[in-house]
């Protein structure tokens, strides 16, 4: 059990966390990043660095400096969270799909479409793990994946993952019938 003041440690954090996620939203970067950084200091020093919720924490910050155009910065704590969410693979499988899909949009901004193909492909072998044909994490990643071959002038592979996924669609639908 959570001491009282561990609980207010955390709901305050949780509480920071959200504030950051909005001023994302409102375009605020470098306010958002100052508050996740510091999260990250707290994080780190009360529950270790291969915690969860600083991979979280890594993986928010990361998406704002992409979000500023820092991709440098960006590639090296997506990554960081990445190895975090990998050692306990059993347990943050799903966490270590939204990471590799978000680690592909990284370097589909760098223009290093062969490492982002590689990436959405390894976050798709796990949503296939998880989820149905239908869910939309998984949907999106193939929609992902489509954009990427795009990207590539791959045409006809990006037509054949899209039309796959709506061929797997329609024989749901239909089956329900």
């Amino acid at each position: 059990l959570k001491s009282h003041d561990e609980e207010t440690q955390s709901s305050v954090l949780t509480l920071r966390n959200n504030i950051a996620l909005v001023l994302v939203s409102l375009g605020r970067y470098e306010d958002a990043i100052s508050i996740y950084e510091s999260i990250l200091v707290h994080q780190k020093k009360s529950m270790g660095t291969n915690n969860r919720a600083v991979a979280v924490t890594l993986q928010n910050l990361a998406i704002a400096y992409a979000d500023i155009g820092r991709l440098g910065k960006s590639l090296v704590l997506m990554k960081q969270a990445l190895k975090i969410y990998s050692q306990r693979s059993n347990q943050n499988r799903r966490q270590m799909a939204v990471a590799l899909s978000l680690l592909s949009k990284i370097y589909v901004l760098k223009g290093e479409y062969t490492v982002a193909e590689n990436q959405i492909e390894r976050a798709l072998e796990i949503y296939e793990e998880f989820f149905q044909p239908s869910h939309s994490s998984r949907v999106r990643a193939i929609i992902n994946q489509a954009d990427i071959y795009q990207w590539q002038r791959k045409y006809e592979k990006a037509h054949a993952v899209l039309t796959h996924q709506l061929k797997q669609l329609e024989d749901k639908v239909e089956s329900l019938h």
